[in-house]
């Protein structure tokens, strides 16, 4: 049984208060058809510590209801789970502003297949002296 699980980010860098697109993909390449049953979306400070200021999207499962399962069906079938994050405040990392955008993925087998994340790179919002 293989599943998989890779995250996408756009755009890569940002200031803060800008939505970055998070597609999200689940490939199954079993030969039985599995459903996601769980989509946790993670932002974590990259390589520092604290939990960073975002606002994470919701994410949809379903057209009518917000749980409901989608079929990655067998034979190397995959779906694209769409969300959003805005950093509000820069990472105050030793990374230098460097956010990992992840996920907790779970399907209707039981698996939690590791999510290859994502790098964002939030930058503050700077005034020329003269502005102020």
């Amino acid at each position: 049984m293989s599943i998989t699980a890779s995250l996408a980010v756009s755009p890569s860098a940002c200031f803060i208060e800008t939505p970055v697109n998070c597609s999200l993909t689940v490939t199954n390449s079993t030969t039985g058809a599995i459903t996601v049953t769980s989509v946790q979306p993670i932002v974590t400070c990259n390589g520092g510590t604290g939990v960073p200021s975002a606002a994470i999207g919701t994410v949809n499962l379903g057209p009518n209801t917000p749980y409901a399962a989608i079929n990655a069906s067998g034979s190397t079938g995959s779906v694209v789970i769409p969300f959003s994050v805005v950093f509000h405040v820069p990472s105050t990392s030793a990374s230098g502003g460097l956010f990992a955008v992840g996920a907790n993925v779970v399907t209707s087998d039981g698996s939690n297949p590791s999510v290859t994340v994502a790098t964002v790179s939030v930058s503050g919002i700077t005034q020329l002296a003269s502005e102020l």
